[in-house]
């Protein structure tokens, strides 16, 4: 966390993407570390939505995860619920793959139009 404040505070760019295209934002929410993920979006200024080379956003990488405190921080940040990775899968896809049922509520109540999305095979979430 030290080494993340240090770096904001020298101004750099949290929103720079690395070979897979993953930001610090990406890989905070794959952790499920939802107080890196508070201190980059309030003082780092961090994009919520970026999407890295397979079109998944950190909330689709929080979502798989199963890391419910870190959706529930990035839904009230604003992350678009109904983002699709390249394939046309939805956090909730992943979610529901995942089986975890308190993010998927979670999901649900930001976008309930989510269950009915379907990727480019036409498979909805369940």
């Amino acid at each position: 966390m030290k080494i993340i404040r240090y770096l904001i505070a020298a101004d750099c760019d949290v929103n720079i993407q690395g070979p897979e295209g993953m930001t610090v934002l990406h890989m905070a929410a794959m952790r499920g570390d939802t107080d890196v993920c508070d201190l980059l979006l309030n003082e780092g200024r961090a994009n919520v939505d970026p999407r890295d080379h397979g079109g998944w956003t950190p909330l689709v990488w929080a979502a798989e995860h199963k890391h419910v405190r870190t959706v529930r921080l990035l839904l009230s940040k604003g992350a678009n619920a109904l983002a699709k990775d390249l394939e046309g899968n939805g956090a909730i896809h992943w979610c529901a793959l995942a089986g975890d049922s308190n993010v998927l509520k979670l999901l649900l109540d930001a976008a309930p139009l989510a269950l009915h999305q379907t990727n480019a095979h036409q498979d909805t979430p369940l």
